[in-house]
């Protein structure tokens, strides 16, 4: 069962905090970026509210209630059904609409990462389509994930880690992690100090 989108911004907000401002630093004036739902991606859409020449398109009305008001962000928001627990928009026109664009960077959100099985892990199988389109539509898929996800296998693992191109996170995770990252050819940008 998914956790209420309220309840989960209460867990692990320091670190999920430091890896969206600097999975925002990443963006670039005049990047078109998809932000994915979840959490970590509600953090990045407030690090982006004050970028400019932005567009962002995204399924997550959390994240677009952030940026409504944003003057340097032309904010896109795909229509679909409503799941009222993640406050996000999914299925098949949601799908559609986004094939619709061309994205230069996705902000990527996961229940977790198992390293073992080099797959992503969903907590519902309705995210797992809108997910594979959007990254489907993107030159630079950017995951961004605090530590507690590494590690972390699921009953749904179904987006392979392969299709990645960035993970940031606030610690380096576990040196079986590191070496898995690399062999795949995936940039790993840790924020520790």
């Amino acid at each position: 069962m998914e956790v209420d989108c309220g309840l989960r911004m209460n867990f692990h907000t320091g670190a999920q905090r430091v890896d969206a401002q600097r999975a925002a630093e990443l963006i670039e004036s005049e990047d078109t970026v998809y932000l994915d739902a979840g959490t970590t991606a509600v953090m990045v859409a407030e690090e982006l509210s004050d970028h400019h020449s932005l567009v962002v398109v995204t399924n997550s009305l959390a994240a677009a209630e952030v940026l409504r008001s944003s003057k340097g962000v032309n904010l896109f928001v795909v229509g679909g059904m409503y799941l009222s627990h993640t406050r996000r928009l999914t299925g098949p026109m949601a799908e559609e609409a986004i094939k619709a664009f061309r994205f230069r960077k996705m902000i990527l959100a996961t229940a977790g990462i198992d390293i073992r099985n080099r797959a992503l892990t969903v907590s519902a199988p309705e995210e797992i389509p809108i997910k594979r389109v959007a990254m489907s539509q993107s030159e630079q898929v950017i995951l961004v994930a605090d530590n507690s996800k590494f590690g972390k296998p699921s009953l749904i693992s179904m987006i392979p880690l392969g299709d990645l191109h960035s993970v940031v996170t606030e610690v380096r995770p576990s040196p079986e992690a590191v070496q898995t990252l690399d062999t795949m050819g995936i940039n790993l940008i840790v924020c520790e100090s």
